[in-house]
């Protein structure tokens, strides 16, 4: 089952009546069932840590109104919806994966001979560091560091010294490198509209 938006899709009047026709077939109990589903579907992101579960909880409900749409056939919506919220989870943790592998990349150019575009990108990421709070800087230097087999036992005993758990923690270092990306994005942008 691929429940991947291949493109941005909306939900239009149609859609959203056909996802309230498959979760009762009276319209007041539909928006009702809408209503409990979408709290359900809020309180299992929050559960899996999302950083936005009610984001998440709707963009599952678009998802299987598209599928709907598509006239995919359904004995239950709900159960459902919470296969394609769990399919949401591995895609943020993938997307989450592909970042911090970018990230890695990003600061082990620095490492080797620079060329001048390594050069840039490694000041601006410098630049971008030293913008940081010193527990920010601290928090990004302590989760990165250490060889490939080293990382997870680190990564664990830095969320126990934070007393935090460690999805909460990937969260707080996902934000920062976040802004990390953007503050070297423009940083980079800048740089080359001087030349």
């Amino acid at each position: 089952m691929d429940v991947r938006s291949s493109q941005p899709w909306e939900i239009d009047r149609e859609a959203l009546a056909r996802l309230l026709a498959a979760l009762d077939p009276d319209h007041a109990h539909a928006a009702v069932r809408y209503e409990e589903l979408r709290q359900k579907l809020i309180r299992f992101f929050e559960w899996e840590r999302s950083e936005i579960p009610d984001r998440d909880a709707d963009e599952t409900l678009n998802r299987v109104a598209r599928r709907l749409a598509e006239g995919v056939e359904m004995k239950s919506p709900g159960a459902f919806a919470y296969g394609i919220a769990r399919f949401i989870l591995r895609e943020q943790a993938a997307e989450a994966k592909r970042k911090e592998r970018a990230f890695a990349e990003m600061a082990a150019q620095g490492k080797n001979e620079p060329n001048p575009e390594e050069e840039v990108l490694q000041d601006c990421l410098e630049r971008c560091l030293a913008s940081l709070p010193l527990e920010a800087r601290w928090l990004m230097e302590k989760y990165y560091s250490g060889t490939d087999s080293e990382r997870i036992p680190n990564r664990r005993a830095l969320a126990d010294e934070l007393r935090v758990g460690a999805n909460a923690l990937r969260n707080r270092v996902l934000r920062l490198r976040a802004r990390l990306e953007s503050c070297t994005g423009d940083c980079l942008k800048k740089k080359k509209e001087k030349e």
